[in-house]
């Protein structure tokens, strides 16, 4: 529980489906441990019956990995610790134990907000009051000065335990919010401000269906430096973020036991009126239409142009990259209108589908199972959307045998048309890039292809995911998606606005495919500080300058392009037609000018650089002032491989793993998580 809360609930606008009848509202139960929780705590989690909800979701040694995954880093590597193992280090008893004899019955935790965990505290009611004698006793716990009727202790590692009758508080005294002492105030009886108590919590808590199994709430400000004040009836002033984006302001979630897996039904308040960017219900139909081999899918109606304008119209920090991109597949297509020509012939409904291709021969060099990851975009003019799109792909390749030719090597690269089934795929084999330095599988298979299928356009990684998408969308429903537990989860849903849907057995097994073929063939990869220094690398490559490089430069010149981002470093300072020349008085090399520039301006790490820039036939200095770099990352804080493997001994027992969202006012959402367990692989983990 402690991990689930530590990932932040970041949840995007969402809802569960329509039901026929209207549900019986959630209720607070009278015996909920919110009775005990101060009532200014921003998060509280609450769960009845743990020990048989995880003997029956997690077998085999399953809580070992939830907790390691949801664990994560923590801003100190050296202290970094999965909370279970931490918990019950502190008791002196394993986590089956606890979770059997101490939390299994009824647990809940509570902090004074989402981030702050450390101030935290964990309430239970235990089964039996002899094991807390026995806890104590155990642990040698030093007896503190009592609180009104309740005994105090403290444990391990500064731990203090408050006992009840068989109610435990578990948290650190003496904390800076006080709420450890606050909490045990309540269970003694001598304070009256409660969670329990507050309209907001029952207010929030009673969008939910009736009869949950377990309880989540959320109060969650928004943390960002420019805010303004918003008044809620039931909770006075907060602040708030000036975005335009909508984000959580309070969520409750409530868990359900369904068959062989879990709901979780999400009710949730927003700061402001969300804009909608769906036009329609999703259609579900299209997504059972899809390649049974799929194993992951989203779906999304959104209105494209209008999404384009507010990205363009948002001078704000968070999407200044997605803007720059989108300046440069404007530039590229100049003189053709990105809106009137190709956004407003798309959609509205969208689709990103991740599937894959096995293949023997693969196993047997001790490759992986091939990734394929495709976008479907339904159009009303699928023939126009292709043609912009072989538009765009000539204009790149023009750019690349430029940059090719100034490296003084050729680029073979064009793009073809191979007919399947009546279809024409258009095919640019990106993988011949790199064939000659990599032994990679899927960047050796790479390619940006892309078709007209009835009314989608589809754009791949491979062609083979397009023939499979086709091939699918004549077969019978027994032989595609339709079939598949994960549709079959959702498929009788009204009203959705978005769907998740992922199939985490096949899934598993794909990943633990790649992490094979990464121990035989790049074993490096498994070590935190290789991803520390390709992090570095990465981040070093970037022009912070915010310019696009226009096609066709001038040896040992980079010619800026048209527009140069707002908001930029470079805007105001640099022009249209410019050509860099020198940084810092370097002068840039005739073979590699843009490569140069991007490793100059890395080295400067943000102490501002000084362009010798040729304008108009003059030769003038441009001082460009730079932000300062991001903080190099720790290597202990960066292990991929590390959570891929947990991922990894989660979905082996998960059939079936899903979010589905409904339409609902302005200021709420609805959503629904599923979970199916997977019975073929549930019992031997």
């Amino acid at each position: 529980m402690i991990g689930l809360l530590a990932g932040r609930a970041t949840a995007a606008p969402a809802t569960t489906s329509r039901p026929k009848a209207p549900p019986q509202k959630q209720s607070v139960p009278a015996d909920s441990l919110a009775r005990i929780v101060p009532e200014d705590a921003g998060a509280f989690v609450e769960i009845r019956d743990l020990a048989r909800l995880g003997a029956k979701l997690l077998p085999g040694g399953g809580w070992a990995d939830l907790t390691e995954l949801a664990a994560g880093q923590t801003s100190q590597p050296a202290v970094t610790v999965a909370w279970g193992h931490r918990l019950t280090r502190i008791l002196g008893m394993s986590l089956a134990e606890a979770t059997r004899n101490l939390f299994g019955r009824h647990v809940a935790l509570a902090a004074p907000s989402y981030d702050n965990l450390a101030e935290g505290v964990v309430l239970a009611r235990a089964p039996d009051a002899r094991f807390i004698s026995q806890l104590i006793a155990k642990n040698q716990g030093k007896k503190q000065p009592p609180v009104g009727n309740v005994s105090c202790y403290t444990l391990r590692e500064g731990l203090s335990l408050a006992v009840k009758d068989t109610v435990v508080v578990l948290g650190r005294r003496a904390g800076e919010t006080r709420f450890f002492e606050r909490s045990v105030d309540l269970l003694a009886g001598e304070a009256a401000n409660t969670l329990f108590d507050l309209p907001s919590f029952g207010e929030q808590v009673g969008q939910l269906p009736s009869a949950s199994q377990g309880l989540l709430y959320l109060d969650l400000p928004t943390p960002t430096a420019k805010t303004t004040e918003v008044k809620e009836p039931a909770a006075g002033p907060r602040r708030r973020s000036t975005s335009q984006w909508s984000s959580l302001r309070r969520a409750a979630v409530g868990l359900y036991e369904n068959g062989t897996g879990l709901d979780l039904e999400i009710r949730g308040l927003l700061d402001r009126p969300v804009v909608r960017g769906g036009l329609k219900d999703v259609s579900l139909e299209p997504i059972g239409r899809l390649p049974r081999s799929t194993l992951v899918v989203w779906a999304q109606t959104l209105d494209l142009t209008g999404w384009y304008r507010t990205i363009m119209a948002d001078r704000g920090p968070e999407q200044r990259s997605l803007r720059f991109n989108l300046e440069v597949v404007r530039a590229l297509l100049h003189p053709t209108d990105l809106e009137k020509d190709l956004l407003e012939k798309l959609g509205p409904q969208i689709m990103l589908v991740c599937g894959y291709e096995p293949s023997d021969e693969q196993r047997a060099e001790g490759a992986y199972d091939l990734p394929l990851v495709a976008l479907m975009v339904e159009s009303r003019d699928v023939r126009a959307a292709s043609a912009i799109l072989l538009r765009l792909s000539e204009r790149l390749l023009g750019w690349m045998k430029v940059q090719f030719a100034r490296a003084k090597r050729s680029l073979e690269l064009s793009v073809v048309e191979a007919p399947y089934h009546g279809t024409t795929i258009y095919r640019m084999e990106l993988g011949s890039l790199f064939r000659r330095d990599s032994r990679c599988p899927y960047l050796k298979t790479l390619e940006l292809c892309w078709a007209g299928v009835d009314d989608w356009l589809i754009v791949a990684s491979h062609p083979d995911h397009i023939r499979q998408i086709i091939d699918a969308r004549q077969a019978p429903a027994s032989d595609t998606f339709a079939a598949t537990a994960a549709f079959g989860a959702i498929e009788r849903r009204n009203g959705v606005s978005s769907v998740v849907l992922v199939r985490p057995s096949r899934a598993a097994r794909v990943l633990q495919s790649w992490i094979d073929y990464c121990s035989e063939q790049a074993p490096h990869v498994f070590k935190p500080l290789w991803w520390k220094r390709m992090m570095v690398r990465r981040g070093g490559r970037r022009v912070e300058l915010g310019i696009i490089i226009r096609e066709g430069a001038e040896p040992g010149r980079v010619v800026v392009g048209n527009p140069v981002l707002p908001e930029m470093p470079a805007a105001g300072r640099l022009r249209p037609g410019d050509k860099i020349c020198t940084v810092d008085g370097i002068v840039l090399s005739e073979d590699r000018p843009e490569d140069d520039l991007r490793d100059f301006i890395a080295l400067r790490g943000g102490k501002g650089v000084v362009l010798r820039v040729e304008r108009d036939g003059k030769l003038l200095d441009v001082r460009i002032p730079l932000s300062p770099p991001p903080p190099l990352p720790v290597a202990a804080d960066i292990d991929p491989i590390r959570s891929i493997r947990h991922l990894i001994g989660l979905g082996r027992g998960l059939s079936v793993g899903g979010y589905v969202a409904s339409h609902a006012g302005a200021h709420h959402y609805n959503a629904t998580l599923v979970v199916r367990m997977d019975r073929a692989n549930s019992g031997g983990r």
